[in-house]
């Protein structure tokens, strides 16, 4: 039984692979989702289920988007649509449990990009109580950010299990659950 959601943001530290890997992803996502939009326009649509009719396919098969990366282009090209006018899009990428999971002891994360998967991208030093959580969670998504080139940081949302003990102790005592 899991308790309560958690957010936290993490650094990531991906080799020169990782990075080559990551940035295609990023190009095939903004360019999937740029593809998404046209459909929609085209279509005069904001509706998610009528645009991933029109574009899916050509989506997975033109950009080498997963069948989760190109679910994903589509929703944020209709959440574009109906947003208001001056809306710019941000360079993210939505991840889910089934592209995303940590690794290694809350030390690495593993994530999908056009390239295959990713099996370990470490994390920038998190905190023990980090990785501990991280450790002994349930990841329910996560929100891949590019601030700049081959700089990115992790928005995870997971769930504890509702006992879950942290290895923090607090004024001595004996550890607390959440």
């Amino acid at each position: 039984m899991y308790h309560k959601e958690h957010h936290t943001t993490l650094l990531l530290r991906p080799d020169r692979a990782a990075c080559e890997a990551l940035e295609a992803t990023f190009q095939a996502f903004a360019e999937a989702t740029t593809a998404a939009i046209q459909a929609g326009r085209r279509a005069h649509t904001t509706s998610n289920a009528l645009i991933h009719r029109l574009c899916y396919r050509q989506l997975r098969n033109a950009f080498g988007l997963n069948a989760n990366l190109a679910v994903k282009a589509i929703a944020q090209a209709a959440l574009y649509l109906k947003a208001p006018p001056s809306t710019t899009l941000p360079p993210l990428i939505h991840y889910d449990a089934r592209t995303l999971r940590v690794v290694d002891a809350g030390h690495a994360v593993s994530l999908s990009t056009v390239q295959g998967r990713l099996k370990e991208v470490a994390l920038r030093q998190p905190t023990p109580v980090t990785s501990h959580d991280l450790q002994h969670s349930h990841v329910l998504r996560g929100l891949l950010l590019r601030d700049q080139p081959n700089r990115y940081a992790l928005d995870l949302t997971f769930r504890l299990p509702r006992f879950a003990r942290s290895p923090v102790v607090s004024d001595g005592g004996p550890l607390r659950p959440f």
